[in-house]
């Protein structure tokens, strides 16, 4: 079947509610969701269009209903993750080149570097502190989108750092932007559903802002830990939200989706508190990205102060109304 654009992104949206369901969000993938969600609002078309969409979706074996719930099938959902990836990337590949993006990172962040996560100079200071890697350890960067933060890491750290993402054209664009810059980086695709990772190959293990993504925290937690050496730590940069109906002790250092998963992996951890810091980055980034909103329209690339504008008018009432926490976690088994 060949799909057209809107019913891959509905194939998306189902995917991503869904995937917000299964990590305790007060969200369900039925009708009243998907006829809510900006893929279709803005297609314009009827409530009874999208009844026949679905319906066309399930003929081809790639959405079934479950009760008033639509889910993916496993064909679907390879579908719909390959298709979300690939938008991504082309994402990062576009703020990769942007100026007024670096502007923006600069502003918000502390560095003209392009990156699309909440971590702060300070932040990832602090990881790499952490971390304390050295020129004989090799590091895995999980989620490196363009590579700019793998790359700074092994600019900084003198490691062997490998960098992985699903999204291919991201990868891509990391390995020619590098290549001949440093024997200590690496990009590979990979999928962190499904890591493929050697025995104990890693000294660490990197995630900033990445593991919002997987389908089973818990396993991807796992096999992180089985790529570990002796003595390995694994560094993770996580926020958590929680809905005005779910009880805030979720948001504690020791009781996050993240932290339940090192637990049951038998990983111990300690964790550094930056929840007031990621809420002036969301802050700023309205502000930097209000002032250079001419720079993004003469660019063409207004789509880009759409999305940050979108998602921090969106996080910061989680964070003005004490709704959301974000540690860095190092830990090691």
């Amino acid at each position: 079947m060949v799909l057209s654009d809107l019913e891959r992104e509905m194939m998306t949206t189902i995917f991503w509610l869904d995937h917000r369901s299964r990590t305790g969000a007060k969200v369900l993938p039925n009708k009243e969701a998907l006829l809510k969600s900006d893929a279709w609002t803005k297609s314009g078309q009827d409530d009874r269009s999208l009844g026949e969409l679905l319906e066309r979706l399930h003929t081809a074996g790639l959405v079934v209903p479950v009760g008033e719930l639509y889910r993916l099938t496993d064909e679907g959902t390879v579908v719909a993750k390959q298709s979300a990836s690939e938008e991504f990337g082309e994402l990062l590949i576009v703020t990769g080149k942007s100026a007024a993006y670096r502007a923006f990172c600069q502003k918000v962040y502390g560095t003209s570097r392009s990156h699309y996560n909440m971590a702060t100079e300070q932040q990832l200071g602090k990881l790499i502190e952490v971390l304390n890697l050295g020129k004989k350890d090799r590091a895995l960067d999980l989620g490196c989108g363009i590579g700019a933060i793998s790359e700074h890491i092994a600019a900084v750290t003198g490691a062997n750092v490998l960098g992985v993402d699903y999204a291919a054209a991201a990868i891509q664009v990391a390995q020619e932007r590098t290549r001949g810059k440093s024997t200590q980086l690496s990009f590979q695709v990979m999928d962190m559903d499904n890591l493929q990772l050697p025995e104990a190959g890693f000294d660490a293990i990197i995630a900033i802002d990445t593991l919002y993504f997987v389908r089973d925290l818990n396993s991807v937690i796992a096999a992180a830990k089985r790529g570990l050496r002796t003595g390995g730590r694994m560094g993770i940069l996580f926020t958590t939200h929680v809905s005005p109906d779910e009880p805030k002790e979720k948001l504690e250092p020791k009781k996050t989706p993240l932290a339940k998963a090192l637990i049951s992996n038998d990983l111990d951890f300690h964790t550094w508190d930056y929840t007031e810091d990621e809420r002036g980055v969301w802050e700023r980034q309205l502000q930097a990205a209000e002032e250079l909103k001419p720079a993004f329209e003469s660019e063409g690339n207004l789509l880009i102060y759409q999305l940050r504008t979108g998602e921090a008018s969106t996080v910061l009432e989680y964070c003005r109304t004490g709704r959301s926490s974000r540690y860095l976690y190092c830990a090691y088994p």
